[in-house]
């Protein structure tokens, strides 16, 4: 065979040996190279109360984020002129070290606000409770400080005690939790911004209440561990020619916060969040403020078996969830109902993932909250019912007793972030 032959038949991927013809495989690798790259916020240092801010640096890197991880520090101290009574503060169950987290804000280098959660501390609690197994927590949950007894600071030793913790950015951003890459134009200049909660709210004690508490937390090194790609030119330049024409789709969901007090057994509850497609909603309550700084344990729900709803049902415009409202002439009667509506909230029913609460401790553990779903079809993901500012969703529930309560209520609901080169868009 002569050279020019030679050439042309291996430019066309087929080897000549012996005159012996072999085809070559062609490389289906999008990527070219892979790593973490780190992402250091602003300040070293932050106090309780204070904001922290990370702006992404990543380049034309595209971005993992399941895969990305939230790296930092918690150093515990006493406060001035504190007595070393404070031996034993700890992360109470639910709880994990995303305890510390009050809001966090998501923004787009063109101060698009992609993402905004409200409590994501009680959000991530009670999530990562009913999301995940008892496996889970004792592995990746490990990490984040949850059922941990080891995780117990001290702040009375040598005035100050420090433990690091890895919590996935997933369990605080539905952002984060997008299955595939992040696109480069997305992430290169992404501000990430979250509020640090004051200790009390943070932290349990093991004696003492937190009226009379001497210490305090700061955040020390917080940095962001990025999962990050390069692709590779020909995939590149499809994904700019989509992004210069009709932008590239990122889909998520995210959550939307709505806190309100109750003092009488009557609940009248409104999510006034306009969304094309509401995917759940839950609701818990928890003590107010002035309970928390004179009690031990600060996270969870306060309900009882004999102290929950004796009637629950949510409503959006003219549609109820149930039809018929569970209820009974005692509260602890309704609860298996309520326990199986919050299970098919988080998609229980419909997967082999179990979850890590069962019906002793929803009802005396912490973990009672009232959920619904508001899929329109449990065969299509993200197909939620549309919300409005004249079709709110509300939640209507009568309990036992009339104790003081703040009470929250988290809707699910649907983003979609159209990402161009130069900027991006939000629709929800």
């Amino acid at each position: 065979m002569d050279p020019n032959s030679q050439a042309m038949i291996a430019k066309q991927g087929i080897i000549d040996v012996n005159n012996l013809s072999y085809n070559l495989k062609p490389d289906l690798s999008v990527t070219t190279s892979r790593t973490t790259t780190t992402q250091f916020f602003q300040n070293n240092d932050y106090a309780e109360n204070a904001t922290m801010v990370c702006i992404i640096n990543t380049g034309a890197s595209f971005i993992y984020g399941p895969n990305t991880t939230i790296v930092f520090d918690i150093l515990t101290r006493q406060l001035a002129g504190g007595v070393n009574t404070d031996n034993g503060i700890y992360f109470p169950s639910p709880g994990s070290a995303a305890n510390i987290f009050s809001r966090i804000t998501i923004m787009s280098r063109s101060g698009v606000v992609l993402e905004r959660i409200d409590s994501v501390n009680i959000l991530s609690a009670i999530k990562t409770k009913y999301e995940h197994d008892v496996s889970w927590e004792n592995s990746v949950g490990s990490l984040m400080g949850f059922n941990n007894l080891d995780t117990k600071f001290d702040p009375s030793t040598n005035l100050r005690s420090q433990q690091r913790f890895v919590i996935p950015m997933s369990q605080i951003s539905g952002l984060f939790s997008y299955e595939n890459l992040l696109p480069s134009a997305l992430m290169s200049g992404l501000r990430i911004e979250i509020a640090l909660t004051p200790a009390y709210q943070a932290f349990s004690r093991v004696a003492g209440t937190h009226a009379s508490r001497t210490y305090g937390y700061s955040v020390i090194q917080p940095r962001i561990q990025c999962d990050a790609y390069m692709l590779t030119d020909s995939v590149m330049r499809s994904l700019n020619e989509a992004a210069a024409s009709s932008g590239l789709e990122v889909v998520f969901p995210t959550y939307f916060t709505t806190i309100q007090s109750r003092s009488s057994s009557l609940l009248n509850m409104e999510s006034r969040r306009a969304c094309s497609r509401a995917l759940s909603a839950f609701y818990l309550e928890q003590a107010p403020v002035t309970v928390f700084l004179t009690q031990t344990s600060t996270v969870g729900s306060k309900y009882l078996a004999d102290a929950g709803p004796t009637s629950v049902q949510f409503r959006a415009g003219s549609l109820y969830f149930p039809n018929t409202a569970i209820a009974s002439t005692e509260a602890d009667l309704c609860g298996p109902e309520n326990f199986q509506m919050a299970l098919q909230c988080f998609n229980k029913f419909n997967t082999t993932s179990s979850s890590n609460v069962n019906y002793e401790n929803y009802v005396n553990g912490g973990s009672l909250i009232l959920g619904t779903t508001l899929e329109r079809s449990t065969a299509l993901n993200l197909t939620g019912i549309p919300l409005s500012n004249s079709r709110v969703l509300a939640l209507n529930a009568t309990f036992d007793d009339a104790t003081p309560t703040t009470c929250y209520l988290f809707l699910e609901y649907v983003t979609l972030a159209r990402v161009f080169i130069s900027n991006c868009t939000v629709e929800v």
